[in-house]
């Protein structure tokens, strides 16, 4: 793609830019698989490297995202493992049209609240992602957008429960700027859920009216408000007799299970809503909250609940610290292992505080201690978790380049 442009819109001149940095971290955790007794306290000892590369030409840049961690633990809980993403994009800009494309990959432990797939235990992760995006002003003041995407999310055999899926999306909307500090948006989107196995394909239209307002220098917010209407097609076990319904219930022909076909739909309200506030140069407030029908590994979309409350201060020029609070909740039919459909719901939230000292212009020293509380998570069950962090990361000095 990169190639393609280049050749139809010639460039006369090259910005390359180049970030990297590596870090070093050793985690203990009291419960690392959320289990409901716990097997024993895991010491897992990471190292990760990120980098970021950037080439802009005149009015077209391709970007590379790369993160690699490796991870060592004790004891049999878990295996080592190395987690990763990489994201690759290429964006174009014309006078009034914005173009781009990306693909990416993430193998990742699904363990952390923010980007958890609550309704499952912690576990191996992997997800590939395609998709393009293109936006048009039409006048000063309105806008017009669309999206493309699907979604590939595979699971590890340890994930117990796990249905392996497949999501794509299109949609689409217009932006409006009331005035230089207000904004109206209206999306609408088409989804089609696709579980690889067992599970429910689904369809799934929303909409949402959003406004945003930048309140000042240090303060801004939005909200949103919408439907959505899924439609569900899924199968369930029910017993049938294969010959006269009598010989059955007098007991001489034993009924046999079968599979049949189920549809059903739902409709149910949407809505997001954020606010955050600098309280001055070295203090600052967010807060977000949401309701959605999103894809998921239990084999089902449902219905998802996020609420992120985070704090932020600088004591020093060298020393700073940070407070979050955050709940993720999944509702809706939950696949068993035999292929059972039931309603259920999965709650995860989290409590961290963390500390960071810079030690050199280019060196950091971090501390931090999660609390992690889960109700449902794969079988019934609920269970906590306590873990510390203390980690020292590197950033080597970002590199430009022009030709």
């Amino acid at each position: 793609m990169a190639v393609l442009l280049g050749t139809v819109f010639p460039a006369h001149a090259d910005l390359w830019s180049l970030e990297s940095s590596v870090q070093s971290s050793l985690e203990t955790n009291d419960n690392v698989n959320l289990a409901k007794h716990s097997p024993g306290t895991v010491n897992n000892l990471s190292l990760s490297t990120t980098l970021g590369a950037t080439r802009r030409v005149e009015n077209m840049a391709t970007r590379l995202g790369l993160n690699a961690s490796g991870v060592t633990s004790s004891g049999r809980v878990n295996p080592d493992r190395v987690d990763g993403r990489i994201n690759l994009s290429q964006s174009l800009s014309l006078e009034s049209d914005d173009f781009e494309v990306s693909a990416g990959y993430a193998q990742d432990f699904n363990n952390v609240v923010q980007t958890a797939d609550v309704g499952l235990s912690p576990g191996q992760r992997r997800t590939t992602t395609v998709g393009g995006s293109w936006s048009h002003s039409i006048t000063e003041r309105l806008s017009s957008s669309a999206q493309v995407s699907s979604n590939q999310t595979r699971y590890g055999q340890a994930v117990t429960n796990s249905a392996d899926y497949t999501d794509t999306s299109f949609g689409g909307g217009l932006s409006y700027r009331l005035t230089e500090i207000d904004a109206l948006n209206l999306h609408l989107s088409h989804s089609e859920y696709r579980p690889v196995s067992l599970g429910n394909r689904s369809q799934t239209d929303d909409w949402s009216l959003g406004l945003s307002h930048q309140w000042s220098e240090s303060a801004s917010s939005s909200v949103s408000l919408g439907s959505y209407r899924t439609r569900t097609q899924g199968s369930t076990l029910a017993l049938v007799c294969p010959l006269d319904a009598v010989l059955c219930r007098v007991g001489l022909v034993p009924y046999i299970p079968v599979r049949q076909p189920v549809t059903s739909s739902s409709t149910g309200l949407q809505y997001s809503a954020s606010y955050s506030y600098a309280l001055d140069e070295v203090t600052s407030l967010s807060f977000s909250a949401s309701r959605s029908q999103r894809p998921n590994g239990s084999g089902s979309v449902q219905r998802s609940d996020a609420l992120n409350l985070s704090a932020s201060h600088s004591f020093s020029e060298t020393w700073g610290g940070s407070a979050s609070y955050n709940m993720s909740r999944t509702s809706g039919p939950i696949v068993g292992s035999v292929g059972t459909v039931n309603a259920g719901e999965s709650r995860q939230q989290s409590f961290s505080v963390s500390l960071s000292h810079q030690l050199a212009d280019d060196l950091t020293l971090g501390l931090s201690y999660r609390l992690t509380q889960a109700n449902n998570v794969g079988p019934s069950n609920s269970a906590q978790s306590n873990s510390l962090n203390v980690s020292l990361s590197y950033s080597f000095p970002t590199l430009d380049a022009s030709r």
